[in-house]
């Protein structure tokens, strides 16, 4: 008899491991353009099961002759005109430079939070059909610059009052935040990509490794709600006599592919000097393509849900349809909750 109350306690908790296992996150992206949605994209992005859309409406950043902080880019809207899926969630990401922090006093990071509340909530009122309860800000803390832009997100969230802040939360600060602070916001996402050494050439692929992440991840729970973001997006990286030179794009990149061949597994090289509308390129030079495996992708989820076991949705960065087509079996897995092995 306690022979079979030992296994059916066994199957329970099995079973229970199994639900929880499955449950699905909610598929999201970021939108990193600085233009409105066209209708037939916004179609696509539904017809993606795309549920939530983090869009960056401005890039804040130093300006050396004024000395203070301005907005070097603006989001003019982000849904064309007759759209109607009023149940797509929009939350608008602030993108701030790390030289605004450190440049700025107390004084001025109030004002920039001042700032920001009344641009957000001008960017948020053409929505009418839909409610907009979040604020998200980008910026790559260190520091020097903790003090002043923990005091910022105080600010900030003081005046924001009815909505949600939350902030990006990149992986170094994730391992160690007794040393980077943990901000006073909501929550947080956790980016998990360019996390290798892009200049360096025994690299594979900075973008992501699960070997790389697995390196940044611990039991213990951060003090904020996270959610994990991941790369589906990549490039290719230019070197010289193995000294980085830069990040090329699929667009330049294509101009190269007839003086290309393959060196080894993770580079190609060209074969005779060439000059595209913005660089020259010398034969003997190579390329490191750096688009994340769709295993290592899968793999990396699975890791995530491990360590991030409460974890309310999944965000990918970013929605770009040239790349998201090269992802495209994993992605409809995800937006269904199936997510492999």
């Amino acid at each position: 008899m306690l022979k079979y109350c030992i296994l059916y306690i066994s199957a329970l908790l099995l079973l229970f491991s199994c639900k929880k296992e499955e449950k699905a996150l909610p598929v999201g992206y970021y939108y990193w353009k600085n233009r409105t949605l066209d209708m037939p994209e916004a179609e696509r992005l539904d017809s993606a099961g795309v549920q939530f859309i983090y869009a960056k409406i401005a890039d804040v950043v130093w300006n050396g002759r004024s000395g203070e902080p301005q907005p070097a880019t603006r989001l003019p809207g982000l849904l064309p005109p007759g759209y109607t899926n009023a149940s797509l969630e929009i939350v608008p990401v602030i993108f701030i430079t790390n030289d605004v922090m450190l440049k700025m006093d107390s004084a001025g990071c109030a004002a920039l939070a001042g700032n920001v509340c009344r641009y957000y909530r001008d960017w948020i009122a053409r929505f009418a059909d839909r409610s907009v309860r979040e604020l998200q800000v980008d910026c790559d803390w260190t520091p020097q610059s903790r003090d002043r832009y923990f005091y910022f997100l105080q600010q900030l969230k003081g005046q924001l009052r009815d909505k949600s802040l939350s902030v990006t939360l990149r992986l170094y600060p994730y391992k160690y935040p007794s040393v980077m602070g943990v901000p006073p916001v909501d929550k947080a996402v956790l980016m998990c990509y360019n996390m290798g050494n892009i200049k360096d050439y025994r690299e594979t692929n900075s973008i992501l490794t699960v070997r790389t992440l697995q390196s940044y991840l611990v039991k213990k729970p951060y003090p904020l709600p996270l959610d994990p973001a991941l790369p589906v997006y990549g490039w290719y990286v230019w070197y010289s006599g193995k000294q980085y030179k830069g990040i090329i794009y699929q667009n330049e990149y294509e101009q190269l592919l007839p003086y290309m061949q393959p060196k080894d597994s993770v580079y190609s090289m060209l074969t005779k000097d060439v000059t595209t509308a913005f660089k020259y390129f010398r034969m003997g030079d190579e390329l490191r393509a750096e688009f994340p495996d769709p295993r290592e992708l899968q793999a990396s989820l699975a890791l995530l849900r491990q360590y991030l076991p409460r974890a309310q949705r999944l965000l990918l960065f970013h929605w770009d349809e040239q790349h998201v087509k090269r992802y495209a079996p994993l992605l409809r897995q995800w937006s269904a909750g199936t997510y492999g092995n």
